[in-house]
């Protein structure tokens, strides 16, 4: 703090906003961000289940209308305010709220997410560890495996009846086969209780289990000691170490903002894409991959007459390019003013894309694999989520050549996935922060993201318990649902109708040169919106509880889930009463704050410009005009002699 002697001011200094070291670590960050865990464990099953190739029609269509308008819209609107996903809403301070729920939500991702990279860390550890003996899921016969795990479906047709009768039985819940038959008047001794009746009409008594199931069930999660979401059981010291160590490293990641996090994203962004097609080399020389990919790439064109098929395709491209989660805003307010981020938006909005295509054939390829070794159609072996990236994939590499090679292989790609994405939701939380602090926190952003890790590991222990995995299942579907779409709702909403799409416009004129066509600006005021409000619909009308692996968890539970969701919408209608309550009404706080423009005072003309208030910098405006409301501050500013009095509106 130091005291100017010529006018009534005290200024504080406050440190610099640093940015990006060059424009290529801003693009790597970007598709490390976008292209994630979704590529692997979900688009692939969506595009199976919805008809293979006739699925691309509704996901590039949702591409055109939904996802990249958002992405370049975002990375513009970032660029040009040059601040975190709160401070930037001095555009229209009525929606101050909505970079809160960007911020809540991010964080709420991010607690989970990082479980999901502590299960790769776990993997890739125990691959390591056999590296020259056969991987632990690989085999039954384990302390952790039961009577009904079985490496691979039998072949019935060299038995005789007797024989599969009794295998078949074997591996049966002897309560269902009781039940089942009872309600058919049966008994195992009557003429018609056959090898047949028993495959198809016992079916769901089957208990048959692959071992890497068991193994990521009983051992990494020890889900079988845990009784229900209430009582979560013990604690995994193993989970817990590891989730230190996962919040450790990304704190080495984050330490310094993005100038740490921009070196390590080359790695993280571009190691996957090696993996990827080293694992679709090898998957075509399995034998039976071709069935596999058939799957994947033979259209289905009557799929595409289910409405689930177009809403899953938005939801898809929405999660994957991840507008609304205001870390697409932090990343381009770290960006020069006049860099061209719209060819980095369409860039990597078809990189996204073609990554998750391409990433189907390398599935399907070890998928069509896996269904010929065991005995099964590519349907039986398919699944989405968790059970798909630590089941399917273990169960498949691990039948493999040199199988621990590309196990390890894999999870450092797993990793990589989870982290870029990882560090740049969590840089989100830490600059949303520090941001709206920044003469109090920039000079101590080390110590300060420190606490923020620690806080997030702390928050993170519940899901390291033996039933955690049921707890990140709740927070995975409703975390950023319904309250992600409303706020990327608003915020097309506040920038195209309250702000104005003109304005927004100008501005990008301003930033990069031209004004956006009638695509953009129809897919901004019109197409997009509705396409949000119909997921939204669907979404709600179409709504199913919450289970995980047949369990469906309790009605408070699912209430929790929807306490995930409210938060951020709480912050959108608080933030809006609390900015109405400051300005006086709705009228004032719906006009742009004066700090509102390009961060560089050499871009400030014209209207931007704020050199007519009476003010010495925008240091000087911001300390004088944050903490007022509709009360204009005044303030005296010696200049040659002479006495100017600037009026501005508050914050």
């Amino acid at each position: 703090m130091d005291k100017n002697n010529d006018s009534d001011v005290v200024k504080e200094e406050i440190p610099e906003r640093r940015g990006w070291s060059n424009q290529v670590e801003f693009f790597f960050s970007c598709v490390g961000y976008a292209v994630g865990l979704g590529n692997i464990w979900r688009f692939p099953y969506l595009a199976f289940q919805y008809g293979g190739g006739s699925f691309l029609v509704p996901y590039v269509i949702m591409l055109v209308i939904c996802g990249l308008p958002l992405f370049f819209l975002e990375l513009a609107f970032g660029q040009f305010g040059s601040q975190g996903p709160i401070t930037i809403w001095r555009v229209c301070p009525l929606f101050t709220g909505v970079g809160v729920a960007m911020v809540l939500i991010s964080l709420m991702v991010c607690l989970y997410y990082n479980i999901i990279i502590m299960y790769g860390i776990f993997y890739f550890l125990n691959s390591l560890i056999y590296l020259d003996e056969a991987l632990p899921w690989s085999t039954c016969g384990n302390t952790w495996n039961t009577k009904y795990c079985i490496t691979e479906r039998p072949d019935f047709s060299a038995m005789s009846e007797t024989k599969a009768m009794n295998i078949t039985l074997d591996r049966m819940d002897p309560v269902c086969v009781s039940q089942m038959l009872a309600s058919a008047n049966m008994s195992k001794t009557s003429s018609n209780f056959t090898l047949n009746y028993t495959l198809s009409s016992l079916s769901m008594c089957d208990m048959a289990v692959l071992p890497s199931e068991e193994y990521f069930t009983r051992f990494v999660l020890k889900l079988h000691e845990a009784e229900n979401i209430g009582d979560l059981g013990g604690m995994s010291f193993k989970l817990l170490a590891l989730l230190a160590l996962t919040w450790l490293i990304q704190f080495i990641g984050l330490r310094r903002g993005v100038e740490t996090s921009g070196k390590i994203i080359y790695f993280l962004a571009s190691f996957p894409y090696v993996v990827l097609i080293a694992l679709l080399i090898r998957g075509v020389t399995l034998e039976g991959y071709m069935k596999g990919i058939e799957f994947y790439v033979i259209p289905k064109w009557e799929k595409l007459n289910n409405i689930n098929v177009w809403r899953d395709a938005a939801t898809q491209i929405f999660y994957s390019l991840g507008p609304a989660f205001g870390t697409l805003i932090t990343m381009a307010s770290y960006n020069p003013f006049k860099h061209n981020c719209y060819r980095d938006a369409i860039l990597v909005a078809v990189i996204n894309c073609s990554t998750s295509i391409f990433a189907g054939f390398v599935i399907f390829s070890m998928l069509g694999y896996m269904a010929h070794v065991t005995n099964q159609d590519v349907q039986s072996v398919t699944s989405s989520g968790p059970g798909l990236v630590f089941v399917v994939y273990p169960e498949g590499i691990a039948r493999m050549p040199a199988a621990p090679v590309w196990a390890c292989l894999f999870f450092i790609m797993l990793i990589s996935l989870g982290l870029d994405s990882q560090l740049a939701m969590f840089e989100t939380v830490i600059s949303a922060i520090i941001d709206q602090f920044p003469s109090a926190l920039r000079k101590r952003r080390v110590m300060f993201t420190f606490i923020c890790h620690v806080i997030g590991f702390l928050l993170g222990v519940p899901m390291v318990t033996y039933g955690g995995i049921w707890v990140l299942t709740i927070l995975n579907t409703y975390s950023a649902s319904y309250a992600l779409m409303l706020t990327c709702l608003c915020e097309l909403i506040a920038l195209n109708y309250v702000y104005g799409n003109k304005n927004l416009c100008s501005d990008i004129n301003i930033m990069l040169g031209f004004t956006p066509n009638w695509y953009w600006r129809s897919c901004w005021m019109v197409i997009t919106p509705l396409t949000i409000v119909t997921m939204m619909i669907l979404s709600g009308v179409q709504y199913t509880p919450v289970d995980y692996g047949g369990y469906e968890f309790e009605p408070w539970a699912q209430g929790v889930g929807f306490a995930t969701v409210g938060l951020p919408i709480l912050a959108i209608l608080g933030g809006a009463v609390i900015q109405i309550y400051r300005f006086g009404g709705i009228r004032p706080a719906i006009q742009p704050h004066p700090l509102w423009g390009p961060a560089n005072s050499t871009h400030r003309t014209g209207k931007y410009a704020i050199s007519n208030q009476g003010f010495q910098s925008e240091v000087e405006l911001y300390q004088v005009t944050p903490h007022i409301s509709t009360v204009m501050a005044t303030q005296r500013v010696e200049n040659n002699g002479s006495s100017n009095v600037g009026l501005v509106g508050g914050y």
